[in-house]
């Protein structure tokens, strides 16, 4: 059985494989979850300031579970839905105010923790093409223990 893909898509695939450099994305394979957890906080991120957090978004889907590339848009679209980050920058004045008064320390987010955040509320922005949510302390909803992280879904259909 052959696999019959279009035209552009062939040739931009002979080109991944002959070196040269193709605007048009081709399958990788799919960092785990526990990969983009672990990895380290780039250099350079938006630092938080006042009571801003900075988070950037873990578990985000490039392809299907079969295999089907999505878009640039259907992934951006996941930023709508989506609500599981890691913490990459926190303000001064993050998670002190009279809201938190009384909160255990466990219970406080800091740089590198899983966290839960409501997804339609923080400033998006790419750099680097990765995605940097600005939010307020207050939006970030829960912290997730990583060992635990495996099976959250935002939509019907697309778990993580």
């Amino acid at each position: 059985m052959s696999l019959l893909i279009p035209k552009h898509l062939a040739a931009a695939r002979s080109r991944a494989s002959a070196g040269a450099s193709s605007p048009v994305k081709i399958a990788q394979a799919e960092r785990t979850l526990a990969d983009e957890i672990a990895e380290a906080i780039p250099v350079g991120v938006p630092r938080g300031v006042w009571w801003r957090v900075v988070v950037t978004p873990v578990g985000l889907r490039s392809a299907s579970k079969g295999g089907i590339l999505l878009t640039e848009h259907q992934e951006s679209d996941q930023l709508w839905v989506h609500g599981l980050g890691k913490v990459v920058s926190v303000g001064s004045l993050a998670f002190k105010g009279d809201a938190w008064k009384g909160a255990d320390e466990s219970e406080i987010p800091k740089v590198g923790d899983l966290v839960l955040y409501n997804p339609k509320t923080p400033t998006r922005v790419m750099r680097n093409g990765r995605w940097f949510l600005i939010m307020n302390d207050d939006h970030v909803t829960s912290v997730v223990d990583p060992a635990h992280a495996e099976g959250f879904s935002f939509f019907e259909g697309l778990e993580i």
